[in-house]
């Protein structure tokens, strides 16, 4: 009946500098129950052409309103299967469940994902397949 509350503390140690140097950084992260996840819901595999714009959806499920408040998400393409993310296709864009993206020019792969990510926040969600940009 309540939003759990997880708390991180991250230590570091710098040995370079006499004996070490520790410091440590603390993190809360409250989770909020809407009734569904945040999720990616398209491209879903399939395939698309190298400099073309797809439709790339996702559901917002409450995260764009209170207690969530993201008004926006950042959009990227990983061409490794969702290991690394080296395309940002838009930095910044309202977080309203669909926008049109351009796909780099003058690359092919078999194992393209999408990532939809808050801007401001901590939550995100990747495509559930690879699609092929030809």
């Amino acid at each position: 009946t309540t939003n759990p509350r997880l708390k991180f503390r991250l230590p570091a140690r710098d040995s370079r500098i006499n004996g070490g140097a520790i410091n440590t950084s603390d993190m809360t992260v409250t989770v909020v129950e809407n009734g569904a996840g945040f999720a990616v819901t398209a491209p879903s595999g399939g395939s698309a052409l190298a400099g073309s714009n797809i439709l790339t959806t996702w559901n917002v499920t409450g995260t764009d309103a209170a207690p969530v408040n993201t008004a926006s998400v950042k959009i990227s393409l990983s061409t490794d299967g969702g290991y690394t993310y080296p395309y940002v296709l838009l930095a910044s864009t309202p977080n309203d469940g669909r926008e049109t993206v351009t796909l780099p020019s003058g690359v092919t792969y078999s194992t393209a994902r999408i990532k939809v990510e808050a801007v401001g926040n901590v939550f995100f969600s990747i495509s559930p397949a690879n699609f092929t940009i030809n």
